[in-house]
């Protein structure tokens, strides 16, 4: 009693909200620091506990042999000549001008087409050195808006499409 006269209120609840708080630590580092055991194993009551995975059936032999024609792994396999691609919605059906009609004689020396939709192309114009055009970038008066396997499509400042190849056969992928 003589005690609480002489400590205010908040003091002593501050002490013990202290105390409490002192407690709850130390239950979490003893809970942290005991290990307990582990529960026992169910022991094995027979061989109808034991996991069998379902059967299978054994594939027919047509169905074998056409699995072996389409093995992508065979050496004779080749490489389409055009990627399989989605029609883009939003494509332009614009005029599309072959190669001879390309001014300023720009030469496409290879492409890369990403898996994306993306690309660039190696450029040259006459006299110039090559220049790598990535998918809207210009060279020149003339954008640059779609790359294949081999060949660059530009877009002239009048509007016209304009396909140039790769000059060199086999080149270009």
């Amino acid at each position: 009693m003589i005690l609480s006269r002489h400590v205010p209120a908040s003091v002593a609840l501050s002490a013990l909200c202290v105390v409490a708080a002192a407690a709850a630590a130390g239950s979490a580092l003893w809970r942290a620091l005991v290990l307990e055991p582990l529960p026992a194993a169910r022991a094995a009551s027979g061989p109808d506990t034991a996991v069998v995975p379902p059967r299978r059936s054994t594939p027919a032999t047509e169905q074998v042999l056409a699995a072996i024609e389409k093995d992508p792994f065979r050496a004779d396999r080749r490489r389409p000549a055009t990627a399989f691609r989605l029609q883009d919605p939003r494509a332009t059906h614009a005029r599309t001008v072959a190669a001879p009609v390309v001014p300023a004689a720009v030469r496409v020396i290879g492409t890369a087409v990403l898996p994306q939709g993306g690309g660039f192309a190696i450029c040259q114009r006459s006299g110039g050195s090559p220049t790598l055009v990535r998918l809207g970038g210009t060279l020149g008066d003339l954008t640059l808006k779609a790359v294949e396997p081999g060949a660059a499509t530009f877009l002239t400042a009048a509007g016209v499409t304009l396909v140039v190849r790769v000059a060199q056969s086999g080149g270009g992928s």
